[in-house]
């Protein structure tokens, strides 16, 4: 069975369909998906993990990184030791822009962030309302003060700390088999992808072309998609009138890019492995793509 969302008539020439696959051979064999399974699937151990609780780590890891934790607090008067840069890094990433810390490229793009490439920070969405003085402009100038070695150090300890379970050889990203007949056995080391007979179970496509995307491909296409619309918002401020950028966004599994205005740009997508197919949509229907992919919370 295969669930279909249509867009407006004016665009399904160019935009195509979005495609759920739910079940297939009802009573042989029953899939059950979830938003807690596949790719995005946290360990309880990684998802219960305090801000404070990681940075401690960090600090473990990598204790040459500034504590910048000699700010006092609006409760006590006196200083708090336990809030650091890094803690309120990580609060920021998670708690305040609600991005993934499971990926690099979600924390790159915090970086950025901070580095004054992407979006603006301001002291009212910025952990350090507890103190008597927010840490911000300082926060902000000792990040940029982190050699390119340092921040690429300080990502890739984050994604192991929120990552602590192996990934190479899961078979994350594939649904559960309830009963039936056994599954083959993965013997892929990529994010692994649904069984065969539903292995494909999102479709995206264009005027001549489409291309079916496995469960980690659609959920990847979709967070890549949000992290370049914000980007493309955020740089409105930012450009003149008739300036037009190009912006991309890549996963081990596909690349995206934006190109044009803020207010209305292009789309084009490439799967980096296997397939290794392409394409991609003009300006004039991205706007309702986005809003489409947005209604897509089955994933």
């Amino acid at each position: 069975m295969r669930k279909t969302l249509l867009l407006s008539k004016k665009h399904q020439k160019w935009l195509g369909v979005f495609l759920l696959s739910l079940s297939v051979s009802w009573g042989v064999m029953h899939f059950n998906f979830s938003q807690l399974e596949g790719w995005s699937i946290k360990s309880a151990y990684g998802q219960n993990l305090r801000p404070e609780q990681a940075a401690e780590m960090v600090y473990e890891r990598l204790p040459e990184l500034p504590k910048e934790n000699n700010y006092i607090s609006d409760e006590t008067g006196e200083v708090n030791p336990s809030h650091t840069l890094i803690g309120r890094f990580i609060r920021y990433h998670k708690d305040f822009k609600r991005r993934s810390p499971q990926h690099p490229l979600d924390w790159k793009v915090t970086l950025a962030d901070y580095l004054g490439v992407n979006q603006s920070i301001r002291e009212s969405n910025y952990p350090g309302s507890t103190l008597k003085s927010n840490p911000l402009t300082k926060d902000i100038e000792v990040i940029r003060q982190l050699s390119r070695r340092q921040r690429q150090q300080l990502v890739d300890l984050l994604v192991e700390i929120y990552n602590p379970q192996p990934q190479t050889t899961t078979n994350q990203g594939i649904p559960t088999e309830t009963e039936g007949t056994s599954s083959p056995e993965s013997t892929s080391g990529t994010p692994g992808l649904s069984w065969p007979g539903d292995a494909y179970p999102g479709l995206i496509g264009g005027d001549d072309w489409a291309i079916e995307l496995s469960k980690v491909e659609f959920a990847d296409f979709c967070r890549l998609f949000e992290q370049l619309a914000t980007t493309m918002e955020a740089m409105a401020e930012e450009l003149m009138e008739e300036e037009r950028i190009a912006c991309e966004a890549e996963s081990e599994l596909l690349w995206l890019e934006v190109e044009g205005f803020p207010q209305g740009y292009s789309l084009r997508i490439i799967l980096n492995q296997g397939r290794r197919c392409e394409g991609n949509w003009p300006a004039e229907v991205v706007s309702e793509l986005y809003q489409e992919m947005q209604k897509l919370n089955t994933f």
